[in-house]
């Protein structure tokens, strides 16, 4: 059915009774999410990128998508690429409020490519121009994001979400065959009308 244009709806009464009805028209609220965050990864459009995805794929999907590139703070999420055996380090670029954390070499796999092991989302950001982007750029699969309030979370996940917590964040959890999403409150127990600040594909425990 085409979602734009002009339409004609004519009722027809049958006899000499009137006809009551009610007409809805769902206008959707708005255009649709550009980026969709799953529990396996994050979709731009109809592209997948999944978890475990090597970086130079991931980055350079992500600067043809946008047509700009990507702006590091590497610093924030470098773990040093610690000496310690087995231990893989963590790094991420920050590309327009959302975080994308790869694991790279370590002294065990020094030419361990470096794979796409979690995103965070902070809220809407700004394009390569500096305007703002509108504030459901970026949700989950069923429309959540960053601003919604637990309430609504409840609402659209039901049961399907639990709290948690670590020693300084709250954080309410969901989990699906491909891994889980995790929304934060902050460092306060959340009540109903508190606001998700952070979603992201890992919970922090």
């Amino acid at each position: 059915m085409e979602d734009s244009g002009d339409y004609r709806l004519a009722v027809t009464a049958t006899g000499e009774i009137p006809v009551t009805f009610i007409l809805t028209v769902d206008l959707g609220g708005g255009a649709e999410a550009a980026w969709i965050l799953e529990t396996d990864g994050i979709t731009y459009g109809s592209t997948k990128l999944s978890l475990g995805d090597d970086a130079e794929t991931v980055i350079d999907k992500i600067t043809d998508f946008l047509g700009h590139g990507v702006r590091g703070r590497y610093a924030e999420f470098d773990t040093g690429w610690s000496d310690e055996p087995g231990n893989i380090g963590l790094r991420g670029v920050f590309i327009e409020n959302m975080a994308f954390l790869f694991y790279g070499p370590s002294t065990d796999y020094p030419g361990y490519a470096e794979r796409l092991a979690r995103i965070r989302y902070e809220g809407p950001g700004t394009d390569a121009d500096g305007d703002p982007r509108p504030a459901n750029y970026v949700t989950t699969e069923l429309g959540v994001t960053v601003g919604h309030d637990l309430a609504y979370l409840e609402e659209v996940y039901g049961s399907r979400v639990s709290s948690g917590s670590n020693s300084s964040e709250h954080y309410y959890r969901f989990s699906d065959s491909g891994g889980e999403l995790c929304f934060y409150f902050g460092g306060s127990s959340p009540s109903d009308s508190s606001k998700i600040l952070e979603i992201a594909t890992e919970c922090r425990d």
